[in-house]
């Protein structure tokens, strides 16, 4: 008789969308406010976050300080 091995995926957090406050919001290539800027999003703008680092957020195409984002 075969024994049957249960798989299990792990299941990634759904990203969430916040906004942008407080002006304009540069995008970084790394988590580093001296990393170099990769672009900008609006005040007022709705993001994607993929991952709450903290400090800062891991977003589609960098890295955005998190204290401008709510």
């Amino acid at each position: 008789m075969a024994t049957r091995k249960k798989t299990t995926t792990e299941e990634k957090p759904a990203a969430k969308i916040k906004t942008v406050f407080g002006g304009a919001l540069n995008i970084r290539k790394d988590a580093d406010i001296n990393s170099e800027r990769v672009g900008c999003y609006a005040d007022g703008d709705k993001i994607k976050v993929l991952e709450d680092l903290g400090e800062w957020l891991r977003v589609e195409t960098g890295y955005v300080m998190s204290k401008w984002v709510k």
